[in-house]
């Protein structure tokens, strides 16, 4: 529903803006006025459709977003950027975030932090390609743990059970698909043990309802709502990561950590399950002006965030002691700016 009214309100503004603009072209001088007060759009990348990256998004919109007319911040509107809307704009992942970003099809991007640090030093996925020096940082927001689901009747107790199966390793060169890379090569392994299948998530969790895979990998904040809806559907199991591995894992990549998923966070799973995460940041192009990118950082980091909106975001979500976690590529002046006004160096 909550989509479904912001692409509502998306249109309308686009027809408004359309309407005005007829107006110009007819000369109308009320009309230019009008098209002056029109709100900025501006664009940030996030993930598929009720995913974290697209509910963060959405969660966002609420926050920052302040068009003229908003109900004030000190009477009961949000406290955002003034004249800005924000506009949601579902893609595939991290990935097809940086790719939107260097095209300027969109203004920002979520994206985890070992995809923006191989994108700004052209190493890992990007090799081939020439570094994207002009990306930058505004904030660290939350830890997307990696999950390995398999169903709870499964014989596959760890990773190298894993040989021989059937396992959704993500989309091909999605980040999900790059991190199951490394986890297997700290494990001494590679897809060709298994019968990968490079499915997004949505098609991930159908076939493993159906069973036609075997287990599942996911990266995001817990909880994941894939991951959340199918221990509602049926009997699941988390595979925990190994001591020994997950420290291969991070002296070879310094941009995980060391984490949980915390037991009780999904249906059915009762024990802790230590696995590793990366960060998820909130990036855009050094060209930013950097008084919106500054009042961008600043209305994210206000206090006073709605207690529904810790609701619906992962539990590590929003936390300004964690503001500048995982970030391997360098702030953007205006988000540095803010962050030098509240004691954080970075």
């Amino acid at each position: 529903m909550k989509g479904i009214i912001r692409s509502l309100a998306l249109c309308l503004t686009v027809l408004w803006s359309g309407s005005f603009a007829q107006e110009l072209e007819a000369g109308g001088e009320t009309a230019e006025d009008e098209l002056q007060s029109q709100p900025m759009l501006f664009r940030v990348g996030s993930g598929y459709n009720n995913g974290i990256y697209f509910m963060l998004a959405t969660v966002l919109g609420g926050i920052i977003s302040h068009p003229e007319g908003d109900l004030p911040c000190d009477h009961g509107g949000n406290c955002g950027v003034d004249n800005l809307l924000l506009v949601n704009v579902s893609t595939p992942g991290s990935a097809a975030n940086i790719k939107k970003l260097e095209r300027n099809e969109v203004d920002s991007a979520f994206v985890q932090s070992n995809i923006a640090y191989w994108r700004y030093t052209a190493s890992g996925l990007y090799v081939q390609d020439k570094p994207f020096d002009e990306l930058r940082a505004l904030a660290s927001l939350y830890p997307e743990m990696l999950h390995l689901v398999v169903h709870a009747d499964s014989d596959i107790k760890n990773i190298e059970d894993l040989a021989g199966k059937r396992v959704a390793v993500g989309a091909q060169n999605s980040g999900t698909f790059i991190n199951v890379d490394e986890l297997l090569a700290a494990y001494g392994m590679n897809a060709s043990q298994f019968d990968a299948v490079y499915d997004d998530a949505p098609q991930a969790v159908e076939k493993f309802l159906d069973n036609d895979v075997d287990a599942v990998f996911f990266v995001a904040g817990a909880p994941t709502p894939q991951v959340q809806y199918l221990s509602t559907q049926t009997d699941i199991r988390l595979i925990p990561i190994s001591s020994v591995q997950r420290d291969a894992l991070l002296s070879h990549n310094h941009y995980y950590t060391s984490t949980v998923i915390p037991k009780g966070m999904y249906q059915g799973i009762d024990e802790d399950t230590p696995t590793v995460a990366v960060q998820a940041l909130w990036v855009v192009r050094e060209d930013l002006d950097n008084e919106l990118a500054y009042q961008l950082t600043k209305a994210l980091w206000r206090d006073d965030h709605a207690y529904w909106l810790h609701r619906v975001l992962p539990d590590s979500a929003l936390s300004i002691a964690h503001s500048l976690d995982g970030i391997g590529i360098p702030l953007h002046p205006g988000a540095k700016r803010y962050y030098n006004e509240i004691g954080k160096r970075f």
